[in-house]
């Protein structure tokens, strides 16, 4: 892993369990993230619900997100982007969910399209 200081494009990385990250820098393949761009609806109205319920009513969010990052290995690089469709719901009761992270579902989600891509 070349740039570690991408934390979220780094946790969902190591939450897809696509690659075995290790600390070894004698390894030959080399995977350099770039910034994703997330995308989110403009509007809170689905929040509406949930703010004068104090969570009681779940609501939504759908968050697009540009996902990309280079395999070195070998002096060849490929490039690999995926789009990401992640829904996070705002929810009192999520509170007593443990382990729903937005890192541990688009880790899913990334797994999902990158398999998707290598059949």
């Amino acid at each position: 892993m070349v740039n570690k200081e991408l934390e979220r494009e780094f946790n969902i990385l190591k939450h897809s369990d696509i690659y075995e990250i290790v600390e070894d820098s004698t390894n030959a393949a080399k995977i350099t993230l770039h910034p994703m761009e997330t995308r989110t609806p403009s509007c809170g109205n689905p929040m509406i619900g949930s703010m004068i319920t104090v969570g009681l009513l779940p609501s939504g969010f759908p968050y697009d997100i540009s996902y990309r990052y280079d395999v070195t290995e070998n002096s060849t690089t490929k490039n690999y982007q995926y789009q990401l469709k992640v829904y996070q719901s705002l929810w009192l009761f999520n509170i007593f969910r443990v382990g729903r992270t937005f890192s541990k579902q688009s880790g899913k989600a990334l797994l999902g399209s990158y398999m998707a891509s290598n059949k």
